[in-house]
């Protein structure tokens, strides 16, 4: 949890730090993650559509 003190010094300095944060979280996250999530979503994909068939 984050705690916000009354002092717009002390609010803006920890909004920027939040930005920061976010911002390399994004960039790990996206080209990371969709990346392994689109494999698991090819795969998945994959995987449904030969059970469909057996089962035809």
């Amino acid at each position: 949890m984050l705690t916000f003190d009354k002092t717009p010094k002390n609010y803006g300095s920890k909004i920027t730090h939040f930005n920061e944060i976010k911002l390399i979280f994004l960039n790990c996250f996206s080209n990371e993650f969709l990346s392994h999530l689109k494999i698991i979503y090819i795969f998945v994909t994959c995987v449904l559509k030969v059970y469909n068939h057996e089962n035809k």
